[in-house]
Order: C-alpha cells, then structure tokens, then sequence
C-alpha cells in the first residue's frame, strides 16, 4: 500500500502537535498547490491531519503522565524511606 502525501507529512513530524484547523487547511493548501492532493479531497486532508494530530497528542500526553506518575511514585517511596528512618531515630532517642 503507497504512502499517501498527507501521511509523510505527518510522519515527517507533524505529529508532535496538534495542528489547528487553520494550519491544517495551509499545509493542505500548499499540498493541494504542489499537486500532491487532489482539491476535491482537500476536506477530508485536513480532518486526517487534524485526528492524527489530535490521537498522536493523546499518545504522547499519556507517556508523559505515565513517566510523571513513576516519578511521583518513585519520590513518594524515597520520602517514606526518610520518614521512617526519623521515626526510629526519635524512638531511639525518646
């Protein structure tokens, strides 16, 4: 199966943003002047770019909050480790 033009261009690095509804209907503009998309497809262009962009930003969105959450978890077992270890000094010292 060919690679469409619409997804090199996503693939090329568009999906690391959300595009607008505007900026989709630019680049498929130039698209469309470049003879890469046909005018009559130029809508359903645009509202590929726009989901691709929107899924892509929810993938990486979830990444993001998978590795902050590790993070948190990860500080959060460290603190307890502290706190514990306070305790038993205290309980020494008391």
């Amino acid at each position: 199966m060919a690679t469409s033009p619409i997804q090199k261009l996503i693939d090329a690095g568009m999906q690391f943003s959300k595009p607008t509804r505007k900026q989709a209907e630019k680049i498929v503009q130039k698209l469309v002047k470049a003879g890469d998309v046909q005018k009559n497809e130029a809508d359903k262009a645009i509202t590929q770019l726009i989901e691709r962009g929107k899924e892509t930003t929810e993938k990486v969105t979830g990444k993001v909050t998978e590795a902050v959450q590790r993070e948190v978890a990860k500080q959060v077992g460290w603190m307890s480790e502290r706190f514990d270890e306070l305790e038993d000094r205290f309980e020494d010292l008391a």
